[in-house]
């Protein structure tokens, strides 16, 4: 695969086979050795990107790509009574939609998601 033989190390030990869904949980717990990681990933040709689509409240809405994954909308922040009335991601280039996205949107009337190319609901 694309990470075959792409591992980091670093003072406090291997950080073997970074990827888009193991990154993020390791920037909280290893910052130096993340940051090289992803020097790492971009030198076995594997880049990674996170754009910021809308806020919504407390909120804030991204769009999560890398070259081996599609588009990804993911979501940061807890918005459960803050983000209220509509949220539009319409024509984002949204193709999966990250577990726990949408919840504790109860106060969100209108979900406005049309113009993408939403293929999956990730796990």
């Amino acid at each position: 695969g694309v990470y075959s033989g792409c591992a980091l190390a670093v003072r406090w030990g291997v950080v073997p086979f970074l990827t888009s869904q193991n990154i993020h949980r390791e920037m909280l717990r290893r910052p130096l050795a993340v940051l090289a990681g992803v020097c790492m990933l971009a030198a076995c040709g594997v880049t990674a990107e996170r754009t910021q689509l809308t806020t919504c409240g407390s909120c804030t809405f991204w769009k999560d790509a890398n070259s081996s994954h599609l588009p990804t909308l993911s979501r940061t922040g807890t918005c459960a009574t803050s983000c209220s009335g509509v949220l539009d991601l319409r024509y984002k280039g949204i193709a999966v939609v990250a577990n726990g996205t949408f919840d504790d949107l109860g106060s969100v009337q209108y979900l406005y998601l049309h113009g993408n190319q939403i293929t999956a609901l990730a796990p």
